[in-house]
């Protein structure tokens, strides 16, 4: 179900298939903190679907490990984190994705789910991804090296899959309700060679603060 009528403001949100999932765009960060946010918080705020999934094109620096810059503000990050909304990206053209996080401006892993490979979203807590091996290139990682686990900057990275990991390009996906638990996903990023590069579980709690 389409909740916005127009899409030139490059703000929408549909509901799926249980899923719950709002779409801004990439007009930068005075955009982001003074329109997008907003608008994500008027569609998350009171929703009752357990799992949300937050998207859009653009970063913050802190929040890839490329050349990018701050371009969406935090408050967008900060919003979908206090719904815990997963936060899919894209943009820096690698693969990477985050533990699970309960400050994401200030990069603090949550103590309780440290595991770089078991996730937990729920209200104050979710995790980060950039997806952006689409096809056009493969960079480099530029920030949080080394370039093996545990990586480096605050520990937040769960995994890194870029030039210097020799990626190739690939997708990710996400199954909800595995085994009929509707708590319950599992995420994998395959590359085009078949290759299971990452692979986690994530835990919806609707309830936790």
């Amino acid at each position: 179900m389409l909740l916005t009528q127009y899409l030139n403001d490059e703000m929408y949100a549909v509901t799926f298939k249980g899923l719950k999932i709002v779409f801004v765009g990439e007009a930068g960060e005075r955009a982001g903190d003074s329109t997008y946010a907003p608008f994500i918080e008027r569609q998350l705020a009171g929703d009752d679907h357990l799992w949300k999934i937050c998207s859009w094109h653009k970063n913050q620096k802190a929040m890839q490990i490329g050349g990018k810059s701050d371009d969406m503000g935090w408050k967008v990050y900060e919003t979908c984190k206090a719904h815990g909304a997963i936060i899919a990206t894209a943009h820096e053209h690698s693969y990477h994705r985050t533990k699970t996080l309960t400050n994401i401006q200030d990069q603090i892993v949550d103590p309780d789910w440290s595991d770089p490979n078991r996730l937990r979203v729920a209200p104050g807590a979710t995790f980060v991804f950039v997806s952006g091996l689409g096809g056009k290139s493969i960079r480099d990682q530029e920030r949080c090296l080394p370039t093996t686990y545990p990586y480096g900057c605050k520990g937040e990275w769960a995994k890194i899959y870029t030039r210097d990991q020799r990626a190739r390009y690939g997708a990710l996906f996400i199954t909800f309700n595995v085994g009929g638990n509707s708590q319950r996903a599992e995420g994998y990023f395959k590359n085009v060679e078949g290759e299971l590069v990452d692979e986690f579980e994530v835990i919806a709690d609707a309830g936790s603060p």
